[in-house]
């Protein structure tokens, strides 16, 4: 035997790229409820043929239910597997062609219909119509090649042949004697409905239904309420159809409208930039006339005087050294007009120096003596007039 051929090392690369055995047993689970449903009156009752059962995973969650199960397995892999439940080596069409009419209530063959030709898949699907019971169970599950990662993603196996389109293998499954076979996509991102329109959009191409199965049921000849379950299984289970251009069009049109309001937001925001950096602009202008104008460079030691107050103002001894200056103002007369005309050509400078006289003393509009007042108006007026 060629030990270093593919076949011999297809446990280590299902191990690899299949996915752990507790996460396919978890993807395998949704079908029991279904599969648990199916009651026949008939010796076939609760018998599983398995095609390709591989590891075994869904041979031991059968056999846990009651199952009596059968796997059928062609290579390497079948020793691993048959240490859980009754594993024949074989070809699947071989074994099929040895097995009785009408002997299975349930034939599953999970990732195996993409390995084989046309041909040969419909010589399987013939035995299998022949060796399952009236109102049998059938699940075919096979990648999507719906979903754009599966383009790539599917020759990662070297003994792929071709993938199958769901409507193909629904009609396959159709022609061999199954009516009314259902598409459940499976196995794929579930949260694609709270994304945004976009992002939906390339969830549902990229991450929806990577797997998909078509489930049918034998006719039984009368009327059948189980075909309701599985039209129900199929509704609950099934993801979002990456080639529904309906649904495709309906996502991209809402993110057409969503990129389209968020780009007319920006551009508001944009105008509204451009307005502010046009006052602004603007206020630098005026700020520069008038720091460049005649009047401000006149008015410069005011400014300066008005700064020294502001700085002093809170130093001890201040107010009572403006007391005595209008003391001295007192006695002086003209000097005191001169002063306080200029004072009048600076009005907040004259505001601060009058803040600061001390409130226990007269201030400079008032005065002790009795004429005073009436000579500070006299000297003001004529300030004024000049």
């Amino acid at each position: 035997m060629n030990t270093t051929s593919f076949e011999n090392q297809y446990k280590r690369f299902e191990d690899r790229f299949r996915g752990s055995e507790d996460l396919v047993r978890q993807r395998l689970s949704i079908y029991l409820p279904l599969v648990n449903g199916l009651r026949l009156n008939n010796s076939a009752s609760h018998k599983a043929l398995d095609i390709g059962s591989g590891r075994g995973e869904w041979l031991a969650l059968l056999s846990s239910q009651g199952w009596d199960v059968t796997g059928v397995e062609p290579n390497d892999i079948a020793d691993a597997s048959n240490k859980r439940c009754s594993v024949v080596r074989s070809d699947a069409l071989d074994y099929l062609k040895t097995c009785k009419s009408q002997s299975y209530a349930l034939v599953t063959a999970f990732h195996v219909v993409e390995h084989v030709g046309t041909d040969y898949l419909l010589d399987m699907m013939s035995e299998i119509r022949r060796v399952i019971a009236p109102g049998g169970l059938i699940i075919l599950e096979t990648p999507n090649p719906e979903n754009m990662t599966v383009g790539w993603s599917f020759y990662v196996d070297p003994t792929h042949k071709n993938p199958l389109p769901p409507v193909l293998l629904q009609y396959f499954v159709e022609q061999a004697g199954f009516p009314a076979p259902e598409i459940v996509r499976l196995n794929g991102y579930e949260g694609d409905y709270e994304l945004g329109p976009l992002s939906g959009l390339l969830s549902t191409l990229f991450r929806s239904g990577p797997d998909y199965s078509i489930v049918a049921r034998s006719p039984t000849g009368q009327n059948d309420p189980f075909s309701l379950r599985i039209r129900d299984f199929a509704i609950q289970h099934s993801q979002r159809d990456p080639t529904d251009m309906r649904v495709l069009a309906n996502l991209a049109a809402t993110a057409d409208l969503t990129i389209a309001d968020h780009a007319r937001q920006l551009e508001e925001l944009r105008a509204r930039q451009l307005g502010t950096e046009a006052a602004l602009n603007q206020r630098s202008l005026e700020l520069a006339a008038i720091y460049g104008s005649t009047s401000w460079r006149l008015t410069r030691p005011l400014r300066f005087l008005m700064r020294t107050v502001r700085r002093v103002s809170n130093l001890p001894g201040l107010r009572t050294a403006l007391a005595d200056m209008r003391l001295y103002l007192r006695e002086r007369p003209q000097l005191k007009r001169k002063i306080v005309g200029r004072l009048y050509l600076v009005p907040a400078l004259k505001r601060k120096i009058i803040g600061l006289t001390p409130h226990d003393e007269p201030r400079w509009q008032t005065d002790a003596h009795p004429r005073a007042r009436e000579d500070w108006i006299k000297i003001m007026s004529q300030t004024e007039q000049r």
